[in-house]
């Protein structure tokens, strides 16, 4: 009965670890009579067949001239199944149809008399189907006796497939990745691009940007910028959020935030480059017309208002008007200061936020900002029926009492109006906000406490923009705003809250 090569794989896998010495002896297998072959290996070549870990077959030459299966060692026998042992005697053209190979290698190491091997990948034919990865052995004994044995290579061939699998995945998120992705090769030309970078730069296609760009930083407008991002790449091996202006393949420009790295070799030698770039365009037009706001609101804004507050002042002291009349000119002017502290507010959070703020650090009298304050949030007061009561150094504080910090009178304001303003309208109806300035040496310990409870879905959010719970005309940018002002000071600001004892504001100001 003959057999192909996927049929001998088909037969019972067998696991393929060495097979113990014990038992690695040279088996016998069961014939016809009329096929029974008195001949056995010589006593070297026998041992060697015997104590081989690995599956072992000696092939003979039959009458006909032709290689067929003589004996097998028990690890074949362990790693193929005892079936094998049917296929005795056959050709091994017959058995392996599929890899004449074989047929060609043995001839050739008996013909020769010289050691060959092989790696072969054989289809099985089992379920599931996969590819066993086997390493054939010939050894001439004499010219019509070679010995073959084979070592399982399938793990080998597993990893392979495991690295060829993991490749795929890299490419899905090379390709499907949100940012545009390069690598460059020895000589700094792109070899690498994913589809992202190609329609931020209006290529066809991979290939046809490949083919054009010769280098990456010949993409950026600006030659003294291509200059700073070389160098810097030089020095750092990485540059990262490099923002420069770029142009696409019809000459359009736009703005891109581009991340590099270099990768060399042992001898320090630039093999690659990767880079990473994001379309900021958006953004930039954001920051553009943000600084076109500033600038009207810098100009357009505070200039009627300066006019505004400077005459209502002038004539409040013209006695010519009424007492009422000269009070509702001080309240215009006192609308207007607030109105300007506001916008001069929005500008300085706008500048912290970016990190281009410069505090101006001067003397004040924090009792004196606070009494301003306070005037401010009568309406707010009244109208939630709340009493504030001021305390310095555990008493309660009046009008003489005087505590100098040193920093930006605009920035102390705002940050007692937020503190204060929050607390009022986290207090119920008949509430009391107590308002308290320690002195501890190189600071002011400033705290408000009211009854009111922080709401648990947003304590640890609190000082988040926008961050607001069950106010209808809340922003949430009244505690982000202060605790952006303590962060500039060099402090923070941290709170304590419980159903208990109510909700307590802390934060350091810096004295003199």
């Amino acid at each position: 009965m003959q057999m192909t090569q996927g049929e001998l794989i088909s037969m019972p896998e067998r696991a393929t670890g060495a097979v113990p010495v014990a038992e690695a002896a040279s088996v016998p297998l069961e014939r016809e009579p009329e096929e029974q072959v008195s001949r056995a290996p010589e006593k070297s070549v026998s041992l060697f067949f015997s104590a081989c870990p690995f599956p072992m077959a000696i092939w003979r030459r039959n009458a006909d001239g032709l290689f067929c299966l003589d004996e097998v060692n028990a690890a074949a026998q362990h790693f193929f199944g005892p079936e094998i042992q049917r296929f005795l005697g056959e050709d091994i053209r017959t058995i392996f149809v599929d890899l004449p190979e074989l047929s060609g290698m043995l001839e050739r190491a008996a013909r020769e008399n010289i050691s060959l091997h092989q790696n072969l990948n054989y289809p099985t034919r089992t379920q599931p189907a996969r590819h066993l990865r086997m390493k054939f052995y010939f050894i001439p004994a004499s010219y019509d006796e070679v010995i073959l044995y084979c070592e399982d290579k399938t793990s080998g061939m597993k990893s392979w497939e495991e690295r060829k699998r993991a490749q795929s995945r890299f490419e899905t998120l090379f390709q499907s990745a949100p940012v545009g992705i390069y690598q460059t090769g020895e000589e700094g030309r792109l070899e690498h691009v994913n589809e992202r970078l190609v329609r931020m730069y209006g290529y066809q296609d991979a290939e046809d940007m490949e083919l054009r760009v010769a280098d990456p930083c010949e993409l950026i407008v600006d030659a003294e910028q291509r200059g700073v991002l070389r160098r810097r790449l030089m020095e750092e091996d990485i540059v990262r959020d490099f923002e420069c202006l770029v142009r696409r393949c019809n000459g359009e420009s736009f703005w891109v935030s581009r991340s590099v790295r270099i990768a060399k070799n042992a001898a320090g030698q630039i093999v690659s480059t990767f880079g990473f770039e994001l379309d900021i365009s958006e953004r930039k037009s954001s920051e553009a017309l943000r600084e076109e706001i500033e600038r009207i609101t810098r100009h357009d804004l505070k200039s009627p208002l300066n006019a505004i507050v400077g005459l209502s002042n002038f004539m409040a002291e013209d006695e010519a008007f009424s007492p009422d009349q000269r009070e509702n000119l001080r309240l215009i002017e006192h609308s207007g200061n607030t109105m300007l502290n506001m916008i001069n507010l929005s500008l300085a959070v706008y500048r912290m936020e970016r990190g281009t703020y410069r505090m101006e650090k001067e003397t004040h009298d924090v009792f004196s900002i606070l009494r301003e304050v306070l005037f401010e949030l009568r309406n707010v007061t009244g109208s939630h029926d709340v009493e504030i009561k001021v305390l310095y150094n555990g008493i309660p504080a009046g009008p003489e009492c005087s505590q100098p910090v040193r920093g930006e009178k605009l920035l102390f304001w705002a940050m007692f109006y937020h503190l204060v303003r929050n607390a009022v309208e986290a207090s119920g109806s008949g509430g009391v906000v107590q308002v308290a300035l320690e002195n501890e040496g190189d600071f002011v310990r400033l705290s408000i406490h009211n009854d009111g409870v922080v709401p648990v879905p947003v304590r640890e959010s609190l000082f988040e923009k926008f961050v607001t719970f069950g106010k209808n005309s809340g922003t949430g940018f009244g505690a982000y705003c202060a605790r952006l002002i303590a962060l500039e000071m060099g402090n923070d600001i941290r709170y304590q809250t419980s159903e208990e004892t109510g909700t307590t504001m802390i934060c350091l100001l810096p004295a003199l």
